[in-house]
């Protein structure tokens, strides 16, 4: 009943990610540096935090915000509450280019949704959340591998 959903999901998430990460190299950024932007811009966060909030591996989050750094995108500062992990936090520069981006993105965006039914629009939002949680209450829940049904 909802392979077809899934499918049109997929596809629809492949090539968002593809727009995505077009409109942003024209920016000189890639995604996954954009992702750590957009997460900092309210709030100074460590290493490990961001990588928890992004589901992300902390591994490639160090790598991505070491080179931030150095490339003057970011800044470090002195965390109280653990004197190792640093936070983190844009710089003014990495703060306009982000600005300049969401800017392009919410052009884009309103080109998008230009001439579709917004009544439409609303009920696949609640479906796909609809399905969102239901696939995130699964989660918790252990299966039998040899049959869908919990145990």
């Amino acid at each position: 009943m909802i392979d077809n959903l899934l499918n049109e999901n997929r596809r629809l998430d492949q090539r968002l990610r593809r727009a995505n990460e077009r409109r942003a190299a024209a920016h000189g950024i890639s995604v996954a540096r954009l992702r750590i932007l957009d997460l900092l811009v309210t709030q100074s966060l460590t290493v490990s935090q961001i990588a928890r909030r992004l589901d992300m591996a902390r591994q490639s989050v160090q790598r991505t915000v070491d080179m931030m750094t150095e490339e003057g995108w970011l800044n470090a500062h002195a965390n109280p509450d653990h004197q190792r992990a640093k936070l983190f936090a844009p710089t003014d520069e990495a703060r306009q280019a982000l600005h300049e981006v969401r800017l392009d993105f919410e052009r884009w965006q309103r080109r998008l949704e230009s001439g579709l039914d917004q009544d439409r629009v609303d009920s696949a939002s609640g479906l796909l959340a609809d399905l969102s949680l239901r696939v995130e209450q699964d989660l918790d829940t252990p299966t039998d591998p040899n049959n869908s049904q919990p145990l």
